[in-house]
């Protein structure tokens, strides 16, 4: 057979943790050996395929797959250049892109090569050529909403970035420019970099968050733009500590928007803080404390007395159009210990990981916290860098769906939580699985093709597939 079919139709009696149990169909993509592997990436879907990029020893391929998971074709990519590094694949309507650089004549070249929908290449281009040898990492690229412009940027020394700003519809740099911003220290108070749909970046940097310094926090926002002026939007958010924070551009009302978590005399997590940054007018910080029952639940903590809630991250701020958010945060532990484990000939410390409950609050436009919800989970493994622990986010209009892996085995039950706009909470089952046969999605590198259907990878035993979920319309 050129692929497995599972229609899995749950009507047993028992039924787990008090879970939903009802039909989803599940499929899967026969195995590619990923043995001499360096790295792998669900692409997405054009023309009703399916792609999957895979890099090893210094081969790059495509492979394409139709609806029912059947490979079709695995084209081997052809590139001009030696000693090229790639960084990122992005998607387009039609099209999708590979990001590279290479280092020549003591230069760092970066280029752009486009596919077409059949995966078919078109273009090789060049979107910049900086001084010296540079390292990019995936980090220091950012993409506009539209996928329209996209940004790169380079540390030349504490105080100074080098920023290329280029459009990938014209095929041509809006601008490129060192940048060296009064009071910037990189190493010292970057917190995020982004662009918007109107090429406009915007440097965050987080100041004086520290204990001994708390009175004096603020946020610091500067605006870069095709002219030599740096605008700096300062905002206080003094007697804070921000723990963790998400900060996107709103593209339908024109505004930064920033949530995350927050401390006051501890390291522990007090509440959740929201903000609507215009540049052009002064800006509040609204925050919410957590109840202490809230926090019980997060953590399990039956102490007398509560201070916080501790190893808690900002996993995603969803936004919404009214200009409200859906902030989602997760507690994740990491132990590493004095051990190496090998890893494609790569000595890497050995290390434990806990990824424990979400919290996941609806924010109002006013920065009132309409509703908080606790999804509980317990997700424990050894040395995967936690490759099958958190969960995706499957988005519809009516609803937010959690999946995840309840245990990181071969044997594990894969739930969802399904959140309505009200904040109800339904909690399934999609699929069981037996250990001999048992998947691991690794869900956050999944992706949604549809309002009912997505893909996500699964490794085993050095073999690689795709699985395809679709959900009941």
């Amino acid at each position: 057979m050129n692929r497995i079919v599972y229609t899995i139709i749950m009507l047993w009696a028992a039924i787990l943790d008090n879970s939903s149990v009802y039909c989803q169909k599940i499929q899967m993509s026969d195995p590619i050996n990923i043995r001499n592997a360096t790295d792998y990436t669900l692409i997405g879907n054009f023309e009703k395929d399916i792609f999957l990029y895979l890099e090893s020893d210094s081969k790059y391929k495509i492979y394409s797959y139709d609806t029912k998971l059947n490979k079709k074709s695995c084209k081997t990519i052809n590139i001009d250049y030696k000693n090229i590094t790639t960084v990122r694949i992005f998607t387009h309507k039609n099209s999708f892109s590979l990001l590279y650089f290479f280092h020549k004549s003591g230069k760092t070249n970066i280029h752009i090569k486009k596919f077409n929908a059949l995966g078919e290449e078109t273009v090789d281009f060049q979107i910049g050529r900086l001084n010296g040898y540079h390292d990019i990492k995936d980090q220091q690229i950012v993409l506009s909403k539209n996928k329209t412009n996209i940004l790169i940027y380079c540390i030349i020394n504490d105080n100074q970035l080098e920023i290329i700003n280029y459009n990938l519809i014209n095929q041509k740099q809006n601008w490129c420019k060192k940048v060296s911003p009064k009071g910037f220290n990189y190493y010292k108070d970057f917190e995020d970099i982004l662009i918007n749909n109107s090429e406009e970046v915007f440097i965050v940097c987080n100041n004086n968050n520290t204990k001994r310094k708390i009175k004096d926090h603020t946020f610091t926002i500067y605006k870069i733009d095709r002219g030599t002026e740096i605008n700096a939007h300062i905002i206080p958010f003094n007697n804070y500590l921000s723990t963790d924070l998400s900060i996107k551009f709103d593209e339908k009302n024109k505004q930064l928007v920033m949530g995350g978590l927050y401390s006051t005399k501890n390291t522990a997590t007090k509440g959740i803080f929201y903000s609507q940054i215009k540049l052009n007018l002064p800006t509040t910080i609204h925050t919410t404390e957590l109840s202490e029952s809230l926090m019980r639940s997060l953590t399990g903590n039956k102490k007398k007395k509560i201070q916080g809630i501790h190893n808690f991250f900002v996993f995603e701020m969803i936004l919404r159009n009214d200009g409200g958010a859906l902030l989602v945060a997760e507690q994740r532990h990491v132990f590493e210990s004095s051990g190496f484990v090998s890893e494609n000939e790569i000595q890497k410390p050995q290390a434990d990981y806990l990824y424990e409950n979400a919290l996941v609050a609806s924010i109002h436009p006013s920065g009132k916290v309409y509703w908080e919800k606790v999804l509980f989970k317990s997700q424990s493994s050894e040395n995967d860098n936690a490759l099958y622990s958190s969960f995706f986010v499957f988005k519809t209009n009516s609803s937010l769906r959690f999946l995840y892996n309840d245990n990181i085995t071969w044997g594990t039950t894969i739930f969802e939580y399904a959140i309505s706009n009200n904040g109800a909470i339904k909690r399934n089952v999609v699929t069981h699985q037996k250990t001999s046969t048992g998947i691991l999605p690794q869900f956050t590198s999944s992706l949604q093709l549809s309002n009912h259907e997505m893909i996500a990878l699964s490794e085993r035993d050095k073999n690689l597939r795709i699985l395809k979920i679709t959900f009941n319309k």
